[in-house]
């Protein structure tokens, strides 16, 4: 996996060691765009819905691994034309 590459690619040196840093993933649809709220919510998909699939509980189990904390929060994207957020997941190596 990339992930632990990533975060210590993204390590600040200056504020702690490598591999310290944090790196945000976009969950993304079919084509690339960004996965809505609004998409996710017309198929009956809910947050907790996604947290359970075999591929989050497999990149939490990999990342606890590494000792880096893992986590998938909503963010807000747009209002219109009705209020819409985005899917990200958050890695980090903060202690």
């Amino acid at each position: 996996m990339r992930v632990a590459d990533d975060v210590a690619r993204y390590a600040d040196a200056k504020a702690g060691s490598a591999g310290a840093g944090f790196v945000i993933y976009y969950l993304t649809d079919n084509s690339g765009e960004p996965l809505k709220t609004t998409n996710a919510g017309d198929f009956g998909i809910s947050l907790d819905d996604i947290q359970r699939t075999g591929g989050y509980a497999h990149l939490s189990s990999y990342c606890e691994e590494l000792s880096l904390s893992l986590r998938i929060d909503e963010h807000y994207y747009a209002d219109e034309p009705r209020p819409t957020k985005i899917y990200r997941v958050v890695v980090d190596g903060w202690n």
